[in-house]
């Protein structure tokens, strides 16, 4: 029943983008997988969007990212297209290897929205740390807020964002366990404090409500997990009740 949106009885637009996307896959693997892996799958890409999605409240929280997203509204008046279009590319990327046509063509559109909205870019170092830690947010962040991941997953899933940062420009050389202590030290550092109280951050925690408000209408994904997942210090920032 929570799979096919029964569960959510709010926005019918929200549901009409988000069930066919999983319906799409159930289909696709229908004659490959059992039954039961077939619901394990399924399982595991809900998962994977909550956890996503829980990433993305991060980026709210980084001020240089916030300057670029208040050039559209597009975040904060549709958060559910966005966060759909970024689950894709994760997808696209996790599925394909970079140099596959179709991964190269994801890339290539993320580029160019990076390039209109001058989010992130190579020409300096703090353009550099930018452009890595939102590489890192998306393909390592949300997915490492598994528990369970041994090892050798943390290391692919670190892999695979370098790898597609490369094709973005940005070539890193650096073990998981750097990138890990990265992410950390940029988190220290580089987000709005608790005290700011400029409009960047007032934009921020309306963008982080508007998102909040939208999970609660959307289907298969719960939005009390969603919110369970996100650290206390960035609901703090977010004030995220």
């Amino acid at each position: 029943a929570q799979f096919v949106g029964v569960r959510a009885r709010g926005d019918i637009g929200t549901r009409r983008k988000l069930t066919p996307l999983f319906m799409r896959n159930m289909v696709h693997t229908a004659g490959h997988l059992r039954q039961g892996q077939r619901l394990q799958r399924m399982a595991g890409e809900v998962a994977l969007m909550e956890h996503a999605a829980a990433a993305l409240y991060r980026t709210y929280c980084v001020p240089a990212l916030m300057a670029g997203l208040m050039k559209t509204n597009r975040l904060r008046d549709k958060p559910i297209e966005r966060m759909v279009g970024t689950y894709l590319y994760l997808i696209i990327l996790y599925q394909y290897p970079v140099d596959h046509w179709i991964a190269k063509n994801a890339i290539k559109k993320v580029n160019a929205i990076h390039k209109e909205l001058a989010l992130a870019g190579v020409d300096t170092p703090q353009e550099r740390d930018l452009l890595l830690y939102i590489g890192l947010n998306l393909f390592y962040i949300g997915p490492a807020l598994r528990l369970d991941l041994s090892a050798a997953e943390r290391h692919s899933l670190c892999s695979i964002a370098v790898l597609a940062m490369e094709k973005m420009g940005l070539r890193t050389e650096a073990s998981t366990l750097a990138l890990e202590d990265y992410i950390r030290r940029y988190e220290s550092t580089m987000l709005f404090k608790e005290t700011d109280a400029g409009d960047l951050r007032r934009n921020a925690i309306v963008f982080a409500q508007a998102t909040q408000e939208a999970l609660k209408k959307a289907p298969v994904l719960s939005w009390r997990r969603v919110h369970r997942l996100v650290p206390p210090e960035i609901k703090r920032i977010l004030v995220l009740d």
